[in-house]
């Protein structure tokens, strides 16, 4: 079992907020796993854990490609990580959003998904290039000098 699954009181699957049930019209109305208070003791246990074995950790802020195709579950996106960033600001947990894989930068991020919450192979690629400046940013990684890389 993993120290993931070890972690008190974290079920299988829900460090993800949502899942979906099917409309008539195509569209997934969301359906929270979790409240928003248990997404973000989930998260917070993660970080306990993580800190308790003296390893680093970044946060990394859910992608959505776009509000349009699904826009209740846009809104729920947008809500829980704007939660999860300002409940990692309190806890002093770097964490990583990238502007271009949120529905903030919709049209003009469908180079970066070929469907709605998972970033293909360059959204992949932004995501790699985003996380290596910040933690060369804050130091992550002590005074290992981290090569630029360019998406």
């Amino acid at each position: 079992m993993s120290d993931l699954a070890r972690c008190k009181g974290i079920r299988p699957a829900d460090h993800s907020a949502f899942r979906g049930n099917p409309t008539s019209q195509g569209q997934t109305h969301p359906v929270p796993r979790v409240s928003q208070l248990e997404y973000l003791n989930n998260f917070s246990r993660i970080v306990d854990l993580v800190r308790s074995r003296g390893a680093v950790i970044v946060v990394v802020a859910a992608p959505y490609r776009d509000a349009a195709t699904n826009p209740p579950e846009a809104v729920l996106m947008k809500q829980y990580r704007a939660t999860l960033r300002a409940n990692m600001k309190e806890q002093k947990v770097p964490y990583l959003e990238v502007l271009e894989l949120t529905e903030a930068a919709s049209p003009a991020n469908g180079g970066f998904f070929d469907e709605l919450i998972h970033p293909n192979n360059m959204g992949h690629r932004l995501l790699a290039s985003e996380l290596l400046k910040l933690m060369e940013r804050e130091r992550l990684l002590g005074d290992l000098n981290v090569a630029g890389f360019e998406p």
